[in-house]
């Protein structure tokens, strides 16, 4: 599963992984530091950054492993 705040990811983020399956939208994750400093999804319960212009395909790839 992968997780990620609303509001701590860009538009075109956003938009790629809401096409994916598995994959939870929140309004807040609870780590506000985090999302103070950068972007970044919880996949399988833990912390990745995530670049504006990252490939989301590629980080759902990776949470199938």
């Amino acid at each position: 599963m992968i997780e990620y705040c609303i509001d701590n990811v860009d538009a075109a983020t956003h938009s790629q992984l809401s096409k994916l399956s598995g994959v939870q939208a929140t309004p807040c994750l609870g780590h506000c530091g985090l999302c103070f400093e950068s972007q970044f999804v919880v996949i399988n319960g833990e912390f990745r950054a995530v670049e504006p212009d990252e490939d989301v395909f590629a980080i759902n790839r990776e949470k199938k492993r």
